[in-house]
């Protein structure tokens, strides 16, 4: 498992140039609790930002900007609340009595895509305040990962994980080659 200090490590060595630091705070998002390794990292990251031209962590702002966007446009997607899923496939547009993995858009938000549309969100359906992450292609692509935004990027970006949706041959290889901070202005 890691901890924030070993993916920000990570991250800051890959960063080119002088990283400005635009990130004060999270005003304005009160209603909206987000994880303290998510909020860690992006305070001491920026605003929000990119590794390999591959994949993006959105700034908390856009999160709460665009979160319900994400959702009815999974919705209309799929013409349904939530869609189940199985070893990384969709298998319906229904709730499954089979015990498949079902997944509520309205309790997704999502925190991080890549150049091709695929998407990182967190399920926020867990009443234990653990948010699991959720990766999708926002199509026939799903998958569950039981742990941290953390631990999940941490392990992605070192390739210690195999995400159905994101691990596929065109993925970098272990380590970070850039990052670049997303200067955003609200």
């Amino acid at each position: 498992m890691s901890n924030p200090d070993q993916l920000i490590r990570l991250l800051r060595g890959g960063v080119r140039g002088e990283a400005k630091r635009y990130f004060s705070g999270l005003p304005g998002l009160d209603a909206l609790s987000l994880p303290p390794d998510y909020v860690r990292t992006i305070s001491e990251l920026g605003s929000g930002f990119s590794f390999d031209d591959k994949l993006s962590i959105l700034h908390p702002k856009v999160i709460r900007r665009d979160s319900g966007q994400h959702q009815r446009d999974l919705e209309a997607i799929h013409g349904s609340e939530g869609v189940c899923f199985y070893d990384g496939r969709l298998v319906s547009s229904v709730d499954s009595p089979l015990g498949r993995e079902y997944v509520r858009f309205s309790s997704l938000v999502c925190w991080g895509m890549d150049n091709s549309g695929k998407k990182l969100f967190w399920d926020t359906s867990e009443e234990t305040g653990q948010w699991h992450v959720i990766a999708t292609d926002c199509s026939v692509s799903w998958a569950r990962h039981k742990m941290s935004f953390g631990d999940y990027l941490y392990k992605l970006i070192t390739r210690d994980l195999i995400c159905p949706v994101f691990t596929k041959p065109a993925w970098p290889r272990g380590g970070v080659g850039e990052v670049h901070i997303h200067e955003i202005d609200f």
